[in-house]
């Protein structure tokens, strides 16, 4: 993730990151599968994000008021 705030070189947001374990966020991600079966949400045309990169953009626009720092396309 500090590779998609930082654009791979710089320190742009990294002071923002909080990098200590969390016990409970590490219990509730760590109960989560690590592979779907996604044969139905195909048959709709329904895709995967390409990448985490795209998942944050997509919202970043389609939330600007919940960011606070400045971002580059």
């Amino acid at each position: 993730m500090h590779v998609l705030i930082t654009g791979g070189s710089g320190f742009l947001g990294l002071r923002l990151l909080d990098w200590s374990v969390d016990p409970v966020v590490t219990r509730v991600v760590g109960g989560w599968p690590s592979r779907f079966q996604t044969d139905r949400a195909h048959g709709l045309g329904l895709l995967p994000d390409p990448d985490f990169a795209s998942i944050v953009q997509d919202y970043i626009a389609e939330n600007p008021d919940a960011v606070t720092l400045a971002v580059r396309p």
